[in-house]
């Protein structure tokens, strides 16, 4: 009885225990001797086969040691709870959280290496990966030395964290089948662990809540700073909930300070669609919106992990460091550097100076691009801006019935922006994005018609990369088809089409590098509609071809655009098309002597030898082409 009594007392308070022994007169002061042996026995320490190096955290109801394993040496954290002082619901929650904690294999999720319990101390052992600090320590010692986190270890964290809880609200599990859904349910700083080497681990289970097969919970749980305004609410919620938290958490890195959102959500506020605040200005406008999105009022419009998953930044920063998945990258993954946007090889590398023997010859065209696969397909395209396909959402009956559809399918949230309605309703209608009518738009399309950029920035997190499936273009003078029509075209495509550089500059970061039907990107179309400034903005598109085998290269040197044709050499010179045509043989037929002068040195060994040109073909109809001639059989 006095071993389990006092097994929590410390050494400091060996007098205490002594003095409170003699007057319950248990022991008599002859039996001090004994006294002295119980309390040695039941000092505060580790259990068996585990050295204590040190004590991480004291809390109300244990400590948590860095001990090293005995039979292998291996360094840890040891949680040790004392059951006594737990109510039989804390309990109940200490269960789950063991339960649950040792079944979850995630690299950042803290590992839970075994747990125990010893009935007769009444104190649970959890032994657990080491993290010596969490993110609640470095926002402290930010806040000591005022200075704020780079931008880039702000991106680092925040896609790991959402890594881990992508893990925790997938419904399959690899390493085990029976774990479904899982809300955490309270993600803070101070359950945001960092290992040595800036790895995230997630911890603390204890109210965690597997979501199964049921789509929704009720129960109040969390910290309030922290908690999503549905559950503040009392309101039904889904595994968005620590979409939220996770915005918060951003927040707090970024501004070092507790987010006090909560407050906006107490009885005697007005209702509220979404959440204003500002960051240090040394943050760009993608990181806000990021929080943003995290912040999402109404949370069946909040974005899920697996959409924050695809946002530019957070993909770049996964694909340039070391929390890359152990996977094989896609093809054309985001590279690593905006600036370092084409690795320039010997065959596409502008001649040097004296080393025209040396010339490697054209690049005959590869097999012509197909178009992208559905997104049920057995391999999902990935973009160059990292994001995925989207496929719009199928109209059925149900569907039907829960929103209004007119005689055309166009929704409640394309009349609005056929009729320029505010940005503010817009932002209440976006429930009803990924929707097509019967001519195959979809509101970021209709905002693109429009030239609504306002819409687009709303719009595009949504519905960018869902294609239209016919566009005319009737208006572009130096469009190649003649038909005028082009299939499975991005809004991007459109804006670039019709000369809307904001507009492009907003749909840049989802729709980079989609190909129509027939071959063409952005890039291209900016250049056939003359807008340079929405081709400049779109050079990272730059290597891909046509059906035909045709570059942006080659378009520049057809329409005569100086500027663009300098841009490109390095990457697209030397390239031949489907037909046998290069961008110098375009430029010779247009009789631009400028471009034709630009593109001599890069691909005039092409048209003298390799290719056999018959150059009065080429030159036919032109005053110039003596000239062309001319400095064609000088360079052979």
């Amino acid at each position: 009885v006095i071993l389990y009594q006092y097994q929590k007392i410390t050494w400091k308070k060996r007098p205490t225990l002594r003095r409170n022994l003699k007057k319950s007169k248990r022991l008599r002061p002859e039996h001090n001797l004994k006294v002295n042996i119980i309390i040695k026995m039941v000092a505060p320490g580790v259990p068996a086969g585990y050295e204590q190096l040190a004590v991480l955290g004291n809390g109300a109801f244990g400590k948590v040691y860095k001990v090293r394993r005995q039979s292998d040496g291996v360094i840890m954290a040891l949680k040790i709870i004392d059951l006594s002082a737990l109510s039989s619901n804390a309990q109940e929650v200490l269960r789950n959280e063991t339960e649950l904690f040792s079944l979850l294999e995630h690299r950042n999720l803290v590992k839970c290496y075994e747990t125990f319990q010893n009935a007769a101390a009444g104190e649970q052992y959890v032994a657990m990966e080491l993290c010596e600090r969490s993110l609640k320590d470095l926002i402290l010692e930010c806040r000591r030395s005022q200075k704020h986190l780079p931008e880039k270890t702000i991106w680092l964290y925040a896609a790991q964290i959402l890594q881990g809880v992508s893990y925790l609200h997938s419904r399959y599990k690899p390493n085990d089948t029976r774990l479904k859904c899982i809300i955490h349910r309270d993600l803070k700083p101070d359950n945001i662990l960092l290992t040595g080497d800036s790895m995230i681990k997630i911890c603390d289970f204890g109210i965690s809540r597997p979501l199964g097969v049921v789509s929704k919970a009720v129960t109040l749980a969390g910290t309030y700073h922290y908690m999503a305004p549905e559950i503040i609410k009392g309101q039904k919620y889904t595994e968005k909930v620590d979409v939220w938290s996770i915005g918060c958490v951003v927040y707090e890195l970024c501004t070092l300070k507790v987010p006090t959102f909560d407050t906006l959500f107490s009885s005697g506020q007005p209702s509220m669609e979404f959440i204003s605040f500002t960051l240090p200005d040394m943050y760009s406008n993608e990181l806000k919106k990021f929080i943003e999105w995290c912040l999402i009022i109404r949370q069946d419009d909040r974005l899920s992990v697996y959409e924050l998953l695809s946002y530019p930044p957070i993909k770049a920063i996964i694909a340039e460091s070391a929390i890359a998945p152990p996977t094989k990258p896609a093809v054309n993954a985001p590279v690593e550097n905006k600036h370092k946007m084409f690795e320039t090889d010997e065959v596409n590398a502008p001649s040097k100076p004296g080393n025209a023997a040396k010339d490697p010859g054209p690049t005959r065209s590869p097999a012509a691009p197909t178009p992208a696969p559905a997104k049920n397909a057995s391999s999902t395209p990935v973009l160059l801006s990292g994001f995925t396909e989207e496929q719009p959402r199928a109209i059925t009956r149900q569907v039907k019935k829960e929103c209004y559809f007119d005689k055309n399918n166009n929704t409640n949230l394309m009349l609005m922006v056929l009729s320029g309605a505010s940005v503010e309703t817009i932002r209440a209608n976006l429930h009803l994005c990924k929707f097509i009518n019967k001519d195959g738009e979809t509101a970021l399309h209709m905002a693109v018609d429009k030239q609504a950029r306002a819409y687009v920035e709303l719009l595009a997190p949504r519905e960018a990369t869902i294609r239209l499936r016919e566009a005319v273009f009737s208006s572009v003078r130096n469009f190649p088809i003649k038909s005028k029509k082009l299939y499975n075209v991005s809004a991007m495509m459109l804006a670039a089409l019709y000369g809307m550089s904001d507009i492009v500059d907003v749909l840049r970061p989802y729709e980079s590098g989609l190909q129509s039907a027939e071959g063409y990107t952005a890039l291209m179309l900016a250049i056939l509609a003359g807008s340079t400034t929405s081709a400049t903005l779109l050079l990272h598109e730059a290597t891909r071809q046509t059906q035909r085998g045709e570059t942006a290269l080659l378009f520049a040197a057809k329409v005569g655009n100086k500027d663009l044709v300098d841009r490109l050499i390095p990457y697209e010179a030397k390239v031949v098309t489907n037909y046998g045509s290069t961008a110098l043989m375009e430029a010779c037929r247009a009789g631009n002597m400028s471009i034709v002068k630009q593109l001599l040195p890069h691909e005039g060994r092409l048209v003298v030898y390799d290719m056999n040109v018959n150059l009065p073909h080429i030159t036919k109809g032109f005053a110039n082409k003596q000239e062309i001639k001319q400095l064609l059989i000088r360079l052979g």
